[in-house]
């Protein structure tokens, strides 16, 4: 679920079906995880046809931390979607260096979309990107 703060009222969304999409890059930063032994990609992505077209969806791709299997499934989501914008070998293209996943803003793929439920019971179900192709 989605929250949004519209004139100080809180907006919910709920997750969009699952299914596949046609969607943009329209945002990515590298933040620092919580617990501050980690970075991760913070990626929004906003489905740009059909009946939740301008819906966003948000996701993460850990790129560094302890733990490397963590840290190969990031990145193998991460290169499953440069992949799909036409970078073969992924981040490995683009020596590592994340700030140049803007150059891939607003680029159409397909995102195959799944719902994911919290384990958290205070959290709600929300999108997750489970794989990206070229459109």
């Amino acid at each position: 679920m989605q929250v949004a703060l519209q004139n100080n009222v809180k907006k919910v969304y709920e997750p969009i079906p699952e299914g596949t999409y046609t969607v943009k890059l329209t945002k990515s930063e590298e933040k620092a995880t919580k617990s501050g032994n980690g970075s991760y990609i913070n990626a929004t992505f906003e489905v740009v046809e059909g009946d939740h077209s301008g819906r966003l969806i948000f996701q993460k791709f850990l790129i560094d931390h302890p733990s490397a299997k963590a840290v190969e499934i990031g990145k193998n989501q991460l290169n499953k979607f440069l992949g799909a914008v036409g970078v073969r070998n992924g981040l490995a293209d683009l020596e590592e260096d994340t700030t140049r996943l803007s150059e891939f803003t607003n680029k159409l793929v397909n995102a195959k979309v799944k719902i994911e439920l919290p384990n958290d019971p205070k959290y709600s179900a929300q999108n997750k990107i489970t794989n990206f192709s070229m459109r």
